[in-house]
């Protein structure tokens, strides 16, 4: 009989490799089906997609107008917001500027003139 050493004991070739029995099945999980009293919503063009069918007009007006609310969410004044929106609180920094640009909003005077200012020292700077 052949022993070896696993983890400071010593085990015999001859005993099971696990003593974990396995454990009993459950039930199975359902088989998703597809649900045609949801055409007509968001969830039921969602299920068009996942079962791979041709999506039926209400479902998608249903999943336009989610859509639609979903970017007038994220627009405030007309103007797509990014993260928290544009907050003018940095006003007349360089960043304050940067805000300016990346939320699509013309940048006020302290902002701008923030901005040359920066400029300019970069510049000269760089040519030094």
């Amino acid at each position: 009989m052949m022993a070896y050493r696993y983890r400071g004991t010593l085990r015999d070739v001859s005993e099971p490799a696990t003593t974990r029995t396995p454990s009993t099945p459950g039930p199975k999980p359902k088989t998703p089906v597809f649900n045609p009293d949801k055409c007509g919503t968001y969830y039921g063009y969602k299920q068009h997609e996942r079962f791979g069918t041709e999506k039926c007009q209400p479902c998608k007006d249903a999943n336009a107008a989610v859509s639609r609310d979903y970017e007038a969410r994220l627009k405030i004044g007309g103007v797509r917001r990014h993260g928290r929106g544009f907050r003018p609180d940095a006003c007349g920094t360089r960043a304050g500027y940067c805000r300016h640009q990346r939320h699509n909003v013309p940048a006020c005077a302290p902002c701008a003139e923030a901005s040359r200012l920066y400029t300019a020292e970069y510049r000269a700077k760089a040519a030094a």
